[in-house]
């Protein structure tokens, strides 16, 4: 099974963002590690992946197609993934 973005409405943002697993949750692998693409009510609306019966697939589409692949954890990907994330905080904080 591949993994799919771990998607939450963000309110305030207008949209949703892949999120990562909440505190005291399970990870299956078959989530993402919550890369933090944000897609946008608009965004979604005005595309041509939209997906009427899933919003998930839709979201996870739109997603893919803007170079946001999800990050399973426990793999190579997660690593690097967490590298550069941390890599930006540092250069961030300075």
């Amino acid at each position: 099974m591949i993994a799919g973005h771990r998607w939450e409405y963000q309110h305030d943002y207008l949209g949703y963002k892949c999120v990562i697993l909440p505190i005291g949750g399970v990870e299956s692998h078959q989530w993402c590690v919550g890369c933090g693409c944000f897609i946008g009510d608009e965004e979604r609306h005005k595309s041509k992946l939209f997906f009427d019966d899933s919003l998930e697939l839709s979201l996870d589409t739109i997603a893919i197609s803007k170079g946001y692949q999800p990050i399973e954890s426990g793999t190579i990907a997660e690593v690097n993934f967490n590298i550069r994330r941390s890599k930006c905080l540092i250069e961030y904080s300075h």
